[in-house]
């Protein structure tokens, strides 16, 4: 059987996000001939998993002799396509994305990495990209050469991503590279300009090769920047990453980096008219090209303090073990809930209700206390597509406080989903929920339980 994978553009986000497709088709067919067709500067991060046969170069950046986000994939209008190989199957990862995102332009719940797996009919799976170890000695040294201390630790940052739509303001970058120096760590910036930075106080590493910022950013202990490539290849390469998400929802985008955590504006500095996530259909005034003529970033984006930031990547640089036993570790932050809420809830949602459960805390509590579930259970950074035509009724929303990020969550998950029926929350979380139309329906001094009736507001979102 001869497969082939196109992928003929895009950036380090979208090459990363096509790995999992490549190993899901060397497991489903592991006799096959698998040909990969990606941009010629990433052939070797390609190469580099083992999992294609070859790997052949498309011209990226030649746009009369490249192929068309809908255009079919025809040799003889594409010559780059002809390998005289007959493919029995082909997986076009070129416009699944496109055309998701543009039918859901506020509504954009599939990460990349589930639309190119869907694709290709295997299941989603973290990207993995092999560092050789002798390529992070030699960043490691790179880092130290150029003034670089790793002190505490290395913190690397990314001010900017290819659209000023989803980047956070250099003042703010500036105040964040203070705070993280003065809390003992080796901070530097990376970016693809050498003077775009200058006024960041701290080093930078301007246009570094592929490879070395493949090696860079894996002995690095956090990278923090906005939704940009860079934190997919961090998660590729087993370092964690803090997205500053704004334009596109951060659960969606980090569902499988289970290491990675996003920071977005608070709800209340939202700018009047502002609706976010908004990455596919913005205001006129937000658009890259004319924010970039202004010289300005996302105004959304730029009511998330530094501090909050620098609380946010100061509590993952002391966290010892991440959430994610494929990592082999598992987050302590996160509070396991009592019996009395594992029964509450296979006692009260009904056997065809499902329960989404957020950060996972209701099956790692049920675990701990042998409680098997037998409802239909999913955590929610695995929520499935489409799910179930984004209504979902008598269903359980379990969430388990970790900082700030219960609250997002159910935001997110309120947000993009139609929901009635139970939700078992800490007390804390009560003026969001009764924001969100429940009523309580029954408390205790550690778990509560609200209750709504009728359908979701969809304008939610919006401030007027």
């Amino acid at each position: 059987m001869n497969i082939r994978v196109l992928r003929e553009s895009g950036g380090i986000g979208d090459i990363v996000r096509v790995l999992p497709v490549l190993a899901g088709l060397r497991a489903k067919y592991p006799d096959a001939t698998l040909h990969a067709f990606v941009p010629e500067r990433y052939v070797d991060w390609v190469r580099r998993p083992r999992t294609a046969d070859k790997v052949f170069d498309a011209p990226n950046h030649r746009w009369s002799t490249r192929r068309g986000r809908l255009a079919d994939p025809d040799p003889k209008k594409w010559p780059y396509l002809e390998t005289g190989v007959v493919y029995d199957l082909t997986v076009d990862c070129y416009c699944p994305a496109y055309r998701h995102e543009a039918d859901h332009p506020f509504d954009v719940w599939n990460d990349r990495i589930e639309l190119f797996c869907a694709a290709a009919e295997v299941p989603p799976s973290r990207p993995q990209l092999p560092v050789k170890r002798n390529e992070r000695d030699a960043a490691a040294a790179f880092l130290e050469k150029a003034g670089i201390a790793r002190r505490n630790g290395w913190v690397a940052l990314q001010p900017h991503s290819t659209d000023p739509g989803r980047d956070w303001p250099h003042a703010h970058w500036a105040e964040l590279a203070d705070a993280l120096s003065l809390s003992g760590y080796g901070v530097f910036w990376l970016d693809s300009w050498k003077t775009r930075c200058a006024d960041i106080p701290c080093p930078g590493v301007a246009r570094a090769p592929l490879n070395q910022l493949a090696a860079i950013l894996a002995v690095c202990d956090l990278i923090i920047g906005p939704d940009s490539g860079l934190n997919h290849l961090a998660g590729a390469v087993g370092t964690r990453a803090l997205g500053l998400t704004c334009s596109q929802s951060g659960a969606v985008l980090y569902r499988h980096y289970p290491g990675h955590r996003y920071a977005q504006p608070p709800l209340e500095a939202t700018p009047k008219g502002c609706r976010w996530p908004c990455l596919w259909k913005r205001k006129p005034e937000c658009v890259g090209h004319r924010l970039r003529k202004a010289g300005k970033t996302c105004a959304a984006l730029a009511g998330l303090p530094p501090a909050d930031v620098h609380d946010a990547a100061a509590s993952m640089l002391a966290e010892c073990r991440v959430v994610n036993s494929e990592w082999g570790m598992q987050n302590e932050s996160v509070l396991a809930p009592t019996i009395e809420a594992v029964r509450h809830v296979q006692e009260s949602v009904p056997r065809g209700g499902f329960v989404l459960d957020v950060a996972g805390g209701l099956a790692r509590g049920a675990r701990a206390l042998g409680i098997p579930l037998d409802r239909r259970c999913e955590t929610a950074w695995q929520i499935p597509h489409p799910v179930f035509d984004r209504a979902i009724h008598e269903a359980a929303l379990f969430a388990v406080p970790e900082g700030d990020s219960a609250e997002q969550w159910l935001w997110e998950l309120f947000r993009v989903l139609d929901v009635v029926g139970r939700l078992y929350a800490p007390p804390e979380i009560e003026p969001l929920a009764k924001r969100m139309g429940f009523h309580t329906w029954k408390r205790t001094d550690t778990w509560a339980r609200y209750e709504k009736r009728g359908t979701w507001p969809k304008n939610l979102e919006t401030r007027d």
